[in-house]
């Protein structure tokens, strides 16, 4: 796993392990719904496709890393978006699993998930998970930051405390609400 950086692109980190530096200080990256084809978008006209090979002996995991001084929009194969500030870093599946659709933030990331009852939306972080079917939240989780944040859009989460010994806090956010740990 690779750690932020001040590098001056971001990367896009492939299943097979192939890294794509991404040009532009603003980038839309797509993943179709098999997980197997990615494309990025740098403007109106351009756009490049890579090939997200995903074997049955790897995990199929992708990693999105953003630089500071950069910002970044994803669409998950699920149809789910997030937009990720600079410094910030996503690692998640091509594909999504049967059960669940879990993807771990470090950063900020404004996610607008896609509605599915039986398959809950989870973002973890190093102090909170954040459990949702669907809908708009934000949350800030930087390494150097000693607070972090889930702030609830639309819809309702489920804001989980971690690292506790015994007790593992839970909260429900409801619309316009936030979680400050």
């Amino acid at each position: 796993q690779q750690e932020i950086t001040k590098n001056d692109k971001a990367i896009l980190i492939l299943s097979d392990g192939t890294s794509h530096n991404l040009e532009l200080k603003e980038t839309n990256i797509e993943y179709s719904k098999t997980g197997e084809e990615v494309s990025i978008k740098n403007d109106l006209k351009t756009e490049v496709k890579y090939e997200n090979k995903i074997t049955s002996n790897k995990s199929g995991v992708n990693q999105i890393i953003v630089p500071f001084g950069h910002h970044l929009s994803l669409k998950l194969s699920d149809g789910s978006l997030v937009y990720l500030n600079a410094g910030s870093k996503l690692i998640f599946p091509a594909v999504f699993s049967r059960n669940n659709r879990e993807v771990f933030l470090k950063g900020e990331g404004y996610f607008d998930v896609q509605k599915n009852p039986n398959k809950p939306f989870v973002v973890k972080t190093d102090y909170i998970d954040i459990k949702v079917l669907g809908t708009i939240f934000d949350i800030s989780a930087y390494k150097d930051d000693q607070t972090v944040s889930a702030v609830l859009v639309e819809g309702k989460v489920n804001v989980t405390q971690k690292n506790k010994l015994f007790h593992n806090l839970q909260y429900i956010l409801q619309p316009g609400q936030g979680c400050f740990y």
